[in-house]
Order: structure tokens, then C-alpha cells, then sequence
């Protein structure tokens, strides 16, 4: 093997180390963006969440995975989070005891879901929206 091919070899490894340093840099700096985006989010929830319903967090979490300026993956992962937030904010008891009999049910929020002409992602944060509610009431109801 000649040295010019050796130091062709080197050139190639330099070159995917460079790239995979930038990617992680680029990776990392985008989660803590994103994760300062969903921190600054939550509080807002907790904060509106003292004048709302649940139905009306519902609303607010959906309109907010819609814009969503976080990593994907991280807003999808979040809409629960937001949701707990935003019902934690206030005596959810009347809540929990009238839906006791539908919450656990899997067709729990899905006529309200359906209505709002969703995409695939936006439909999962929907349900997952009526699932933090569930998990709230269970929280409620088992004290």
C-alpha cells in the first residue's frame, strides 16, 4: 500500500469524524432548544390551566402540537406532559366523576377527535390528550 493511499484513507476518516461531531453538535443543540421550547410551554399550561376545563385544554394543548416548534418526536412525546399541566392547575373532581364511566373506555374522546378533521401525527395527539385526562382521573378517583 503507497503512503498517498494511507493519508486517502486518513482524509476519509477525518472527514467522517468531522461530520459526525457537526451532526451531534447540531443534534444536541437542537434538544436543548427544544426542550427549553417545552419547559416555557409547560408553565404556560399550568398557568392557563386555572381558567380552563379540561375539554378547553384539550383545545389549547391541540393548537399548540400544531405549532410546535420543538423536535418532533419531542412534541409528540409531550402532549400528556402539557395535558397534566394544564389539568393539575385546578379541582378536577366534578370532571372525574363524570366521565368515571366512559374514561376508560377506548373510544374515550374519539368522537371529538374524529370531528377535528386530523392527520395521523395530530390524531395521536388527540387520543393522547384524552389519555392524560384519564390517567389524571385515575390519579383523582383512587385517593
Amino acid at each position: 500500500m503507497s503512503s498517498g493511499s494511507k493519508h486517502a484513507g486518513y482524509k476519509v476518516l477525518f472527514a467522517l469524524l468531522l461530520t459526525s461531531v457537526a451532526i451531534g453538535v447540531t443534534a444536541y443543540y437542537r434538544f436543548i432548544q427544544s426542550e427549553k421550547h417545552l419547559t416555557e410551554r409547560f408553565e404556560h399550561f399550568v398557568q392557563v390551566g386555572s381558567n380552563l376545563t379540561a375539554y378547553e385544554c384539550v383545545d389549547e394543548v391541540m393548537a399548540w402540537s400544531r405549532e410546535c416548534s420543538a423536535m418532533l418526536s419531542l412534541c409528540q412525546d409531550s402532549v400528556q406532559r402539557m395535558m397534566s399541566g394544564c389539568l393539575h392547575a385546578q379541582d378536577r373532581s366534578a370532571l372525574c366523576a363524570d366521565v368515571e364511566a366512559v374514561r376508560r373506555s377506548t373510544s374515550f374522546g374519539y368522537d371529538d377527535c374524529k370531528s377535528r378533521d386530523l392527520d395521523r401525527v395530530r390524531k395521536k395527539a388527540c387520543a393522547d390528550s384524552y389519555r392524560a385526562i384519564d390517567k389524571f382521573c385515575e390519579g383523582i378517583l383512587s385517593r
